[in-house]
C-alpha cells in the first residue's frame, strides 16, 4: 500500500500556503490556521491559507477514504513538516486527525472548518496550484536559484519577492532583483501563475526543501 499522501508533496504544499497564515492575534483564530479539504471522490486534498490581504491554496493528490473539512494550526504545521518518511495514511476522526507514517503515529487536533472565510471567489482554475504543477525540479532551479538576488529593504516590498512570467504553455521564467543587481531563471514547467512570490514564502519553500527526504 502506497499511502494516502505522498510526505513531501505535502510539506510542499505547506510551504507555499504556510507565508499567508494570518499571525495578527486581534484576527480571527480560524484564519490563523490553514484549512484543509479532502476528497476521495477528487482524489484531491486542498489546503487554503488567507490572512485576509493575501491568499493561497495548493493541491495534492489524495488517495484516502476519508473526507471532510478541517482547520490545522502553526503547531500540527510543525508536526506535518518534521515527518521522515515517503507516504502516510490519514484517518479523520471528530475533533482531530490521525497519521501514521512508517513507524511514527500521530493525533492532531483540528478545529471546525465553517468560522473560515469562503475564499472560492479568490481562484480561478488557471489560479489553482498543485504539486504536479510546483515540482521540487521547478523549485530548486527556478526559485532557489535567483532568491539570492531578492530585495531585502522593507522600504521597497514589490521588490522583496520573486515574480513568476509565463514565456509559454510550457516554460517558465523567474525574476529577482534588490535593485542594485538581478538574477534571471528559464525553467521548462507546466505554466503557473503570474505573479510575485514574497521572500516570507521562498524561505518557508527553503525550510521545507530540507526538511524533505530524498525518495
Amino acid at each position: 500500500m502506497n499511502g494516502d499522501i505522498i510526505v513531501p508533496a505535502l510539506k510542499t504544499a505547506l510551504g507555499l500556503v504556510g507565508p499567508s497564515v494570518a499571525t495578527k492575534k486581534a484576527l480571527s483564530d480560524a484564519i490563523r490556521c490553514i484549512k484543509v479539504d479532502l476528497s476521495p471522490e477528487d482524489k484531491m486534498m486542498t489546503l487554503t491559507a488567507s490572512n485576509l490581504e493575501q491568499t493561497s491554496r495548493a493541491e495534492i493528490t489524495y488517495n484516502g477514504q476519508s473526507s471532510g473539512s478541517f482547520l490545522i494550526d502553526s503547531d500540527a504545521m510543525k508536526s506535518l513538516l518534521k515527518l521522515q518518511g515517503t507516504h502516510l495514511d490519514l484517518s479523520l476522526v471528530s475533533g482531530s486527525i490521525n497519521i501514521k507514517c512508517d513507524r511514527v503515529s500521530i493525533t492532531i487536533p483540528t478545529r471546525d472548518a465553517t468560522a473560515f472565510p469562503d475564499m472560492t471567489e479568490s481562484f480561478s482554475s488557471k489560479e489553482s496550484w498543485s504539486t504536479e504543477q510546483v515540482s521540487t525540479s521547478f523549485i530548486e532551479h527556478s526559485i532557489l536559484s535567483v532568491a539570492h538576488c531578492a530585495g531585502r529593504d522593507a522600504s521597497r516590498p514589490a521588490l522583496m519577492a520573486i515574480k513568476f512570467v509565463n514565456e509559454s504553455d510550457v516554460r517558465v521564467k523567474t525574476y529577482a532583483t534588490d535593485g542594485h543587481r538581478m538574477s534571471i531563471a528559464s525553467v521548462q514547467d507546466s505554466p503557473l501563475p503570474s505573479m510575485l512570490l514574497p521572500t516570507s514564502a521562498i524561505k518557508a519553500i527553503q525550510r521545507s526543501i530540507k526538511n524533505t527526504p530524498t525518495c
